[in-house]
């Protein structure tokens, strides 16, 4: 049989009395927690952003995207995963996202929406 380690738990009082939390790895909940958006709105790619913002150049979009990361970031309750390491794809949550650009049409001045 197996040995399985006991999940790692941090104790902390957020103002609401000692609560305890289970930690997992930061790439596990990115994963579970892409895919459980993937399930409520549909995940579109970088070249479905680059047709939305009528940027055709990944040396424009890139920094523009990197520009707004505060608000877009998926791990701050945004519309873009932005990958860690090269060859993991950028991902849009395709609604959100459009509507991002809609609310930013002035930097997004080629906008086909």
């Amino acid at each position: 049989m197996k040995n399985m380690q006991e999940p790692k738990t941090i104790s902390m009082d957020a103002g609401n009395g000692v609560e305890n939390y289970v930690l997992i790895p930061k790439q596990q909940w990115e994963k579970e927690h892409l895919q459980k958006v993937a399930d409520d709105k549909e995940i579109k790619l970088r070249p479905w952003a680059h047709e939305i913002t009528g940027i055709k150049s990944y040396n424009t979009l890139i920094p523009l995207l990197n520009h707004y990361r505060k608000d877009l970031d998926i791990n701050n309750g945004g519309c873009v995963y932005f990958p860690n390491k090269p060859g993991v794809p950028y991902k849009f949550v395709a609604g959100e996202f459009k509507d991002f650009v809609i609310r930013h049409k002035r930097v997004f001045t080629k906008a086909k929406i």
